[in-house]
């Protein structure tokens, strides 16, 4: 468990890469607590019983997201440009997600989006453009813009990755003194 007060690992799970992190998810009313997933990893079922509890989660979506977006704030500087034809907030409404992640990667907008899924769950995703990548990234949550900006879901999830490099060196490290 990662302190978001302290930036420190409290403790965590291990499991083998193939197990399938949805059985080790802790859904406790009296112990909310922010969960971090895999990006193959996408269950609305679980991600309804997290909200429905107190919890929250953050993971990556996929590209191939079939969500409607409701509502669009673009946020950091790179939206700012000179182009007649460039997006509007309002112009991404209505849209589906996938359709979006063109134009995102074309002006290299960073959105906020309010999203609702055909079963009528309505959830937040955060798309920015990876210079790193060349793709556009995309991060699904049920944490509000009033807990948390978009910036720092982005950075929540980098921490989250930065752990997964140190998991994997410290398998090797294991692996290769047996």
């Amino acid at each position: 468990m990662l302190s978001l007060r302290t930036e420190c690992l409290n403790s965590f799970i291990e499991t083998a890469e193939t197990a399938n992190e949805k059985e080790f998810v802790i859904v406790d009313k009296d112990r909310p607590m922010l969960n971090l997933f895999d990006n193959g990893f996408q269950s609305l079922k679980l991600f309804a019983k997290i909200d429905k509890n107190g919890s929250y989660f953050i993971t990556k979506a996929r590209h191939n997201c079939a969500a409607v977006i409701e509502k669009c704030k673009i946020w950091g500087d790179r939206h700012k440009t000179f182009r007649i034809d460039v997006p509007t907030e309002k112009s991404y409404e209505g849209m589906k997600v996938s359709e979006a992640i063109k134009q995102v990667k074309e002006f290299r907008h960073n959105l906020d989006l309010d999203v609702r899924f055909s079963n009528g769950d309505t959830y937040r995703i955060v798309a920015f453009y990876s210079e790193e990548k060349n793709d556009v990234v995309l991060m699904i949550t049920n944490i509000s813009r009033e807990k948390m900006r978009a910036s720092l879901i982005t950075n929540v999830y980098r921490i989250r990755w930065k752990l997964e490099v140190v998991f994997g060196y410290y398998k090797a490290d294991i692996t290769q003194n047996q």
